[in-house]
């Protein structure tokens, strides 16, 4: 092994080492992989506002709701795996791992074949439900039919970098994310500005460069050293399924709950008419990018306390907690500043229609002052999870969606006031953040790993900590 594969393995050891150092190298990829994924979300909306019409633009944000709760179970599924992967990995423990794995693609296949037939048989009918707009109802249900057909591809791309990063491995998930990015806008511009598909266009490019990533993100899977993935090795193991349904079943509930509570706020907007449909849909693209550092380091966080829990490192994973808690601060304010400052420009950038523009500056006066709250929400959450407890995170995410209900019903639909739905999302923000820092700091979710913990290593020099 040469001296640059040895450095490789150390990045992905996060058991020793300056956590700080370890941590943004782990959580930069993660931060870039999220911010090319942002792009290409982005660039379908901005080709189609811009390209198409508002309609359109509408269109493809009415399905996200939807979409979210087909997705639900691959959040689990990834949750659970990745909690999993990342505690073995830290034990030491190849046998473990290689039933992890094996078992996991076993139940892509299956959550994915099953996920496309629901989605394909309700997504219409859903729409409908959801009082969606009737000049834009046959656009939104082409996008989704056609969206639906790329959720393997999804699948297997998302577990797969799961997978990777839960073995330290955040670069080649980023690399992936930057390849389907270019890949997609380029067939985004092709399809929709030279062939004239429009919204159709827009999903065909999206599952197109999903199918491709996910095959390369498998190839680098089955290449990996740390476990066995072959044909010889694929078999489901009863006991990690075991372990995927106590920590990965909890996970899908909520985000199929959280979902579901969205579906009945995503009817909420449908009754502000388009104009609303279109504004919230930016806002989407818009709060992605805000929540990009959040989520990069809730990621790195389930990852270092993972693989610290599993290596009986507790002094270093609240050493590590403490810094991902003030980086997540920090980056929670400057995000809302630069939201206020460049508001009005970011809008333009999607649509010229000067009423989308007014309701989106009144969405982004309420909602920029949410960001604190949902990074340290979002935090908490990946340690929590990362310590392999998804009750809690479950019941707490869960609560949060449905205060924001009534919320926005007595804010919004009652006095027939759009400002109330944007009211909603910062009220539930700081609800769920409060909730979730609470139980983070009652330590109820220490020695809860899932694999039997080796011996702690012998502490790091002080030197060696920051």
């Amino acid at each position: 092994m040469n001296e640059r594969q040895k450095q490789a393995l150390d990045n992905q050891d996060l058991t020793t080492g300056s956590i700080v150092r370890k941590l943004a190298i782990f959580a930069l990829p993660i931060l870039l992989g999220n911010i090319f994924t942002q792009l290409y979300n982005v660039a379908d909306a901005i080709i189609v506002g811009r390209f198409v019409s508002s309609d359109a633009l509408a269109a493809v944000g009415c399905s996200g709701s939807i979409n979210m709760i087909v997705h639900s179970i691959l959040i689990g599924l990834g949750t659970g795996v990745g909690v999993i992967v990342a505690q073995y990995f830290g034990a030491r423990q190849r046998e473990g791992l290689t039933k992890a794995v094996n078992t996991t693609f076993i139940l892509c296949v299956i959550a994915g074949t099953a996920l496309t037939l629901i989605g394909l048989i309700a997504g219409g009918p859903l729409l409908r439900l959801i009082r969606t707009p009737e000049n834009i109802l046959d656009d939104a249900v082409l996008y989704l039919n056609i969206t639906f057909l790329g959720l393997i591809g999804m699948m297997f791309y998302h577990v797969g970098s799961g997978v990777l990063r839960s073995v330290g491995d955040s670069k080649f998930p980023m690399y992936m994310i930057v390849v389907s990015a270019v890949i997609n806008v380029g067939l985004n511009l092709l399809f929709v500005v030279v062939f004239h598909m429009g919204v159709a266009g827009v999903a065909w490019a999206t599952i197109i460069a999903q199918y491709m990533v996910a095959a390369a993100v498998m190839i680098r899977v089955y290449r990996m050293e740390h476990f066995t993935f072959n044909r010889s090795t694929l078999r489901i193991d009863g006991a990690i399924v075991g372990h995927m349904v106590r920590i990965g079943l909890p996970a899908s509930i909520q985000a199929m709950l959280t979902s579901l509570g969205m579906l009945v706020l995503q009817s909420f907007n449908n009754s502000f008419g388009s104009d609303m449909v279109a504004t919230v849909t930016v806002m989407q693209k818009l709060d992605g990018f805000a929540n990009m550092p959040a989520m990069a380091l809730s990621m790195a966080a389930s990852t270092f306390v993972g693989q610290n829990i599993g290596a009986g490192r507790l002094d270093r994973v609240r050493t590590g907690v403490r810094y991902i808690l003030f980086f997540t601060v920090g980056i929670g304010v400057l995000v809302g500043v630069v939201m206020l400052a460049f508001g009005r420009d970011l809008l333009h950038l999607f649509t010229d229609n000067e009423a989308v523009v007014v309701i989106g500056l009144t969405a982004i006066s309420i909602i920029s002052f949410s960001y604190v709250g949902g990074g340290i929400q979002q935090a908490c959450m990946g340690v929590i999870r990362g310590a392999g407890v998804a009750t809690v995170p479950m019941i707490i995410m869960i609560a949060a969606t449905f205060v924001r209900l009534p919320v926005a019903y007595y804010l919004a639909i009652v006095p027939h006031e759009y400002r109330g739905i944007f009211w909603s999302i910062f009220i539930a923000t700081y609800f769920g953040a409060v909730l979730m820092f609470g139980y983070y700091i009652s330590g109820r979710w220490k020695n809860r790993g899932v694999v039997r913990q080796r011996q702690p290593v012998k502490a790091e020099k002080a030197a060696g900590q920051s």
